[in-house]
């Protein structure tokens, strides 16, 4: 999970998940051999911290509203949990839960555009968040023509380092400022 926040790859997960299901769940399954806690009371601060996990699951939470987080102590509790969920409702449909997944068996012309359209920006949100110093928390400045940022990424590659600062702090602008500057030999 750590490393699933520090990469973006969590944030960009459940933005799938809300994009095709109703609900979303976020499972945080602990190791039965450790702490039932996010991080040892002896390293707790009464100091937030944004490179916290408290904090980002907190950013996790607001930026996901709608979000459901389950807590499990081990993998058989997972697996209780999922049996508790699960016996009132009957058993899924493969054919249903793949139709869902690819946004449907049969896409009309104003579909298929559409969609077309949502891969086309999810494509360009993914190789946004490639880019160095971006990250799944900063990358919606860098879009937002209204708040100085880009309107493409032509446009966030002429960007000077202080316009770029002003909207990702310093330490990401410059991994972005020097990506775009170096010279392609």
């Amino acid at each position: 999970m750590f490393s699933s926040f520090a990469s973006g790859r969590l944030y960009t997960q459940i933005e799938q998940m809300f994009k095709y299901y109703k609900y979303a769940t976020l499972l945080i399954e602990f190791d039965p051999n450790k702490a039932f806690s996010l991080q040892d009371f002896n390293r707790m601060s009464y100091e937030i911290s944004l490179k916290s996990i408290d904090a980002k699951l907190t950013l996790l939470a607001l930026a996901f509203p709608n979000l459901k987080i389950l807590w499990s102590r081990s993998p058989h509790a997972t697996s209780d949990i999922f049996k508790s969920l699960k016996s009132s409702h009957p058993e899924p449909d493969l054919d249903k839960a793949i139709a869902c997944g690819s946004g449907g068996l049969t896409i009309s012309s104003d579909d298929a555009e559409a969609s077309s359209l949502a891969r086309a920006r999810d494509d360009a949100r993914n190789i946004l968040l490639s880019l160095p110093g971006v990250t799944a928390a900063n990358y919606r400045s860098l879009i937002n023509p209204s708040n100085g940022g880009a309107r493409d990424l032509c446009e966030l590659s002429q960007m000077t380092a202080d316009q770029l600062t002003k909207l990702i702090g310093a330490a990401n602008a410059k991994k972005l400022h020097i990506f775009f500057s170096q010279q392609q030999t």
